[in-house]
């Protein structure tokens, strides 16, 4: 009679520097279709420069 284990959450937190946000937005998504929950945390600097740039995986 025991619980279900809770699912795996992850935190993805991309290092601001040049070639670090592509490769952890692709980790992420890898990880979503997998069945991982996944948080994307992004800097505002980040998001201004790959505006329109970032697709999201559907939820």
């Amino acid at each position: 009679m025991g619980t279900a284990p809770a699912p795996a959450h992850v935190l993805v937190f991309p290092w601001p520097i040049q070639g670090h946000l592509n490769v952890m937005l692709h980790l992420a998504v890898a990880l979503a279709g997998a069945g991982v929950h996944v948080t994307f945390l992004h800097t505002d600097y980040n998001l201004r420069r790959h505006r329109g740039g970032l697709a999201m995986a559907p939820a």
